[in-house]
């Protein structure tokens, strides 16, 4: 279709002022196609027949390119800034510019996990230098990290995490040798069994040697404070000659207050094993899982009575145990 030549004028002028190709088909009624010819004749470039190599962009689509080449922001914060389409924008990029020329913006203007020095800055809420548009969420855009120069964690991130200061000195590289191999007993692991409410749990020791269990309620909640008062208390009231040597926990927040309320003989020690590792405790995990079938999952212990655990804890003891010959806990444990 031949277009008259004022109209084709007309469309390269509003080009020229920034206009979409949507909004000057709907103004003159010329397909896109046929404006972008347009746009690459006026550019110097030649109309394509069939498939593009590289287009020569648009002048709003350069600004775009220009914006991006000066301050390394990412092209679809770019893109919003400028109140385009980031999919346009980036097939534009990849079809313009040549294979042998820099690819991409690194998102959120990094190099390597660093921010760069041309990573542009903003303050959520603040509106870029020049815009009168609403600020997106691109637009607001902060480089995470860089304040007046210095990279600072992210929040959330591992480093600004709270450090588990109770596992030094006490990690399970340091138990003895001799816990591994089970021969000598008096070796506890513990645990909390949490109740369906989040707050109420059991406390779960477990003798390594004879399997021998100890459960205490906590009806109310399970902080620092309570769980280790109530260890020291178990501890305390099961006081034979020997019993006692070791606990292996796990590196819970639990036992966040351990140094400072588990009151019990101080050859009694306390270790950590490493995150996500359950088997450096298993005796402690298969017993906990032979607990659910008392207390199955979602059970609110503040709804259970004291008698309901003593019965679990022996109903555990007395059982006969395959890895035991087929026998219970020795009789010293009871």
């Amino acid at each position: 279709m031949a277009y008259r030549k004022e109209i084709k004028l007309a469309c390269l002028e509003l080009i020229n002022q920034g206009k979409t190709y949507s909004e000057i088909t709907a103004i003159h009624g010329v397909c896109r196609s046929t404006l972008s010819d347009w746009a690459i004749e006026a550019a110097g470039g030649s109309r394509r027949r069939g498939r593009r190599q590289h287009d020569v962009p648009s002048p709003r689509i350069q600004q775009a390119f220009d914006l991006i080449d000066s301050t390394g922001m990412r092209v679809s914060t770019a893109a919003t800034l400028l109140g385009m389409s980031p999919t346009t924008l980036y097939s534009a990029w990849d079809r313009s510019r040549p294979m042998t020329t820099k690819p991409r913006p690194l998102r959120r203007g990094r190099t390597g996990g660093h921010a760069t020095e041309s990573t542009p800055l903003a303050v959520v809420g603040v509106k870029p230098p020049g815009s009168d548009s609403r600020p997106g969420s691109a637009a607001v855009w902060i480089a995470p990290g860089v304040v007046e120069g210095l990279i600072q964690p992210l929040a959330g991130s591992t480093l600004t995490k709270q450090r588990r200061n109770w596992v030094q000195d006490a990690h399970i590289s340091l138990r003895p040798p001799e816990v591994d191999d089970r021969a000598v007993w008096g070796r506890w692991e513990g645990d909390l069994v949490i109740g369906g409410d989040g707050k109420t749990a059991l406390i779960t020791l477990v003798e390594r040697t004879t399997r021998f269990v100890l459960i205490r309620r906590l009806p109310v909640e399970h902080d620092s404070k309570t769980v280790t008062t109530e260890l020291a208390d178990m501890v305390t009231e099961l006081n034979k000659p020997g019993m006692w040597k070791s606990i292996t926990w796990d590196q819970g927040v639990e036992m966040a207050k351990y140094k400072q309320s588990f009151k019990v003989d101080p050859d009694v020690r306390v270790f950590f094993a490493d995150p996500h590792s359950p088997w450096q405790r298993g005796t402690d995990e298969n017993t906990n899982r032979n607990i659910r079938e008392f207390f199955p999952k979602g059970t609110d212990f503040s709804q259970v009575s004291d008698k309901e655990v003593e019965i679990c804890q022996e109903s555990l003891n007395t059982r006969a145990r395959v890895v035991l010959g087929g026998l219970k806990c020795p009789g010293f444990c009871s």
